[in-house]
């Protein structure tokens, strides 16, 4: 029936469907089917709802284990990274402190050699045979061409390694004032780069140079104590990098090497200290005397 207060009462307890009367089969039939459709509908939305929740249970919970897995890791890595940083400081501080070890060691050897040098010196004033007088000046030479080697080491920001350029430099005016040369009438060209030798390489370097410049300085240039007074000597040092190997050309342009002297078997202990030397240095030896005397040495480093 179609009383209003009625219909009012069913709509306020939410049926899933009615009908008023009078009413038909197939009214029945759409109803039923209506409400039939409503329920599974709203089964399947509960279903849904627990499926949801289930799965941000799963969420949360995995959320919470990662984070937690997370947490942990963060820590060890803290704690490794803390480890490194202190293991990294104690090296740096051992390294440190090699480094001062070696560089006082450097300059007990320097002080050392610098003795034994001024201890020739002193020999030398008493000494008047030339051949002598020359013997001791170039083995004073030696030894402070190896003492220039540790001072350099220990002025250097790496002690293992030296600047070669600037200690060539060095080299070359020491010798100039050894032997008394008027540089107005032989010069010294140097042309090395930024080179570093360590010391292992650099002594025995340092050694060749000063007896190769050595030897130009006393035999290479008889004019330079006499005529012809244009004549002007020069002695060229260059040392040059390849991919492994280190090449070193000592010129100079004076009388040039005797042609009868085998440089390889010789009496005089200069060039044989050279060639001691290059063997050391694993390396070969060349001579050139066009134009004057030029000595090549290559080496591996």
């Amino acid at each position: 029936h179609g009383d209003n207060a009625l219909i009012e009462r069913a709509k306020n307890v939410e049926p899933l469907g009615y009908i008023i009367k009078p009413f038909k089969l197939k009214e029945i039939e759409a109803t039923v089917k209506i409400a039939l459709n409503t329920i599974a509908k709203g089964q399947q939305q509960k279903q849904e709802k627990e499926d949801l929740k289930a799965i941000n249970e799963y969420l949360d919970e995995l959320l919470t284990g990662s984070m937690v897995k997370l947490t942990r890791k963060e820590g060890e890595l803290k704690t490794e990274i803390a480890e490194h940083e202190q293991t990294a400081e104690q090296a740096r501080a051992l390294l440190k402190e090699k480094e001062m070890l070696l560089k006082e060691v450097h300059h007990r050897v320097r002080n050392n050699l610098q003795i034994v040098a001024s201890l020739l010196n002193l020999q030398v004033e008493n000494i008047k045979d030339k051949k002598t007088l020359d013997m001791f000046k170039k083995s004073q030479n030696r030894i402070k061409s190896m003492a220039l080697v540790y001072e350099k080491s220990y002025q250097s920001k790496e002690p293992v390694r030296i600047d070669f350029a600037e200690y060539t430099q060095n080299l070359t005016n020491s010798l100039l004032r050894s032997y008394e040369i008027n540089q107005d009438r032989i010069s010294v060209k140097i042309n090395i780069g930024d080179i570093l030798l360590d010391i292992d390489n650099a002594i025995p370097c340092g050694l060749i140079i000063n007896e190769l410049v050595s030897n130009s300085l006393i035999y290479a240039f008889p004019f330079a104590q006499g005529k012809p007074e244009n004549k002007k000597g020069e002695i060229n040092i260059n040392l040059s990098s390849g991919d492994d190997s280190l090449t070193l050309i000592v010129r100079d342009n004076g009388i040039g090497f005797p042609e009868d002297l085998d440089f390889r078997n010789t009496e005089t202990l200069g060039m044989q200290l050279v060639c001691t030397l290059t063997n050391q240095l694993k390396g070969t030896i060349e001579l050139n005397s066009n134009g004057g005397t030029s000595f090549k040495i290559t080496f591996k480093v």
